[in-house]
């Protein structure tokens, strides 16, 4: 069979004259065009002032508060769906400064966790919380390490999450809530034996990737099993064992390997179960150089986003971005003129963070013509 032959360049550079950008801090999640962040830190489990949930439009170059958080809470995994806003939200009951007399002092570390998941409606604008509970695990083992809150995943009209499960033949397994977003109904819920560090929702999958073993470290959690179930009642079946991030939307499951050396990805089609191996372009103005692997995967309408290490044009090494249109043969690579420190594939807009950590910048990739 001939391979298919790219109708793209495999290069996609960025004229500044098309960027737009906004000086509004970290993204939790995109929606298009659409920034939403949380302005302000948390300053202690009883003290400090409220902060805000905002959302920045990229396009008008407007942002605009969503809703007040309590202060010294936080929102740690923001999930946005037509109808609404779903998002974890943690806090400490205890005085913030309490380091359990670890060093370097890290502030609240170890302590138990308290959250709640919120769903806010975007029309009425009211509050629900759909569940609540208090952790206490610490599974991934670096410095500063602390309490794991849950995971959270939000699509039309369903959301997941995730619970400690803990048991002595599985001391990080988790329990995964699927539930919907209207009735609050339980559609399915399901054990692992290892700890869940990302869900993905589309139509009725469940996609998730979970990390076996008892001593967890940075390494460890990059290197995960991807699991999927395709159906409420179907038992989750291993889709790959060395999976680094992974992505789902419209039917489209993408994830990056922990060993790609060639700025790759995988994809997986949910409806006619199709994988196919999506590779880096065809250029020379790429080196790939430094670790391997691809990351911060994701995907929404026709494109998927990611980053490998390398470097462009001999530049320094970094995390370099590329760009693939949902069916082409390969993906493009993409010249942006900042360093970057976080990727969205966001509807038909590309949304990268710059180093810096202040602004976010995007490109409407149908005005450079997809």
């Amino acid at each position: 069979m001939a391979t298919p032959t790219p109708s793209l360049s495999p290069i996609l550079t960025v004229p500044p004259s098309a960027i737009h950008s906004l000086a509004i801090g970290s993204a939790l999640a995109t929606d298009g065009g659409k920034v939403f962040v949380q302005s302000g830190a948390p300053s202690g489990a009883t003290g400090g002032q409220p902060t805000e949930l905002r959302v920045g439009d990229l396009a008008s170059g407007t942002t605009a508060i969503i809703a007040s958080i309590q202060a010294g809470h936080s929102i740690t995994t923001l999930s946005v769906t037509p109808d609404r806003i779903v998002w974890v939200e943690t806090w400490r009951a205890g005085p913030a400064t309490n380091c359990n007399g670890a060093v370097p002092c890290c502030s609240g570390q170890g302590q138990p966790l308290q959250w709640q998941v919120v769903a806010f409606d975007r029309t009425s604008q009211v509050r629900q919380v759909l569940a609540s509970g208090t952790n206490t695990r610490i599974a991934v083992q670096e410095e500063c390490a602390d309490v794991n809150p849950p995971v959270l995943a939000a699509e039309a009209d369903r959301v997941a999450y995730t619970l400690e499960a803990t048991t002595p033949t599985a001391p990080f397994g988790n329990e995964i809530v699927v539930r919907t977003l209207g009735g609050g109904s339980v559609v399915r819920s399901l054990t692992t034996p290892g700890f869940v560090s990302w869900l993905g929702l589309s139509g009725t999958a469940l996609a998730y990737r979970e990390t076996l073993g008892a001593e967890l470290d940075g390494g460890t959690v990059q290197d995960a099993r991807l699991m999927l179930a395709t159906t409420d009642v179907q038992v989750p079946s291993l889709v790959d064992d060395h999976a680094w991030s992974a992505a789902v939307d419209g039917g489209e499951l993408v994830w990056g390997r922990t060993d790609a050396t060639d700025a790759s990805i995988w994809a997986l089609s949910l409806g006619s179960g199709v994988r196919v191996h999506v590779p880096g372009p065809s250029t020379s103005a790429f080196q790939h150089g430094g670790e391997s692997g691809s990351w911060w995967v994701s995907v929404s309408g026709s494109y998927a986003a990611w980053v490998s290490p390398g470097s462009v044009n001999g530049g320094d090494q970094s995390a370099i971005p590329f760009l693939w249109n949902v069916g082409e043969p390969s993906a493009r690579l993409v010249v942006l003129p900042t360093a970057i420190d976080g990727l969205f594939a966001s509807g038909a807009w590309l949304i990268w963070e710059d180093d810096t950590g202040v602004a976010m910048h995007g490109i409407d990739l149908a005005s450079l013509g997809g």
